[in-house]
């Protein structure tokens, strides 16, 4: 593998430092687009039920994720996180993150990947995130469904 692409740079020299060094700025963002999860993590208080049409419907609009965007991208952000409970469960989460990226914003998700279908797949192959961080609650199904409280999770996050 060719790794001379890869370089140490230690921050107070690198090119971003410079633009941000003298300026309080904003650098990045979280967005928690909903409080459902299809798991029931033992250490999670973010995890509604996902059916849970109540929690739904609370659930911060893509209007209104829109304008923190913009208010964030103008306040000098770079990047941002897509979070829950667990995104995948928002039907518009390819809208908002498309709009996200055409703001010119780096965006990483956090899911559980229990969720993730060849459309997802393909959807990141063509839009690629700065990185996609999948939660591991363990390496044999015991563990993992100890944790999760749900039947069936690890062989769906194995899938996914």
């Amino acid at each position: 593998m060719k790794t001379d692409f890869i370089k140490f740079i230690p921050l107070p020299k690198a090119s971003l430092w410079n633009k941000m060094k003298n300026s309080r700025r904003l650098v990045s963002f979280d967005l928690e687009i909903t409080p459902r999860c299809n798991n029931n993590c033992r250490h999670c208080y973010i995890n509604l039920p996902a059916d849970d049409k109540n929690a739904e419907s609370k659930e911060i609009s893509f209007k209104d994720i829109k304008k923190i965007a913009d208010q964030a991208v103008g306040l000098g952000a770079l990047w941002c996180l897509i979070t829950g409970g667990e995104p995948l469960l928002r039907k518009d989460l390819f809208d908002i993150y498309l709009y996200l990226k055409k703001r010119g914003l780096l965006v990483s998700v956090f899911t559980n990947a229990t969720l993730i279908t060849k459309v997802h797949a393909d959807f990141f192959k063509r839009y690629p995130p700065r990185d996609i961080e999948i939660t591991v609650y363990g390496v044999t199904k015991d563990t993992y469904e100890k944790v999760t409280r749900r039947h069936g999770s690890f062989d769906e996050f194995i899938r996914g």
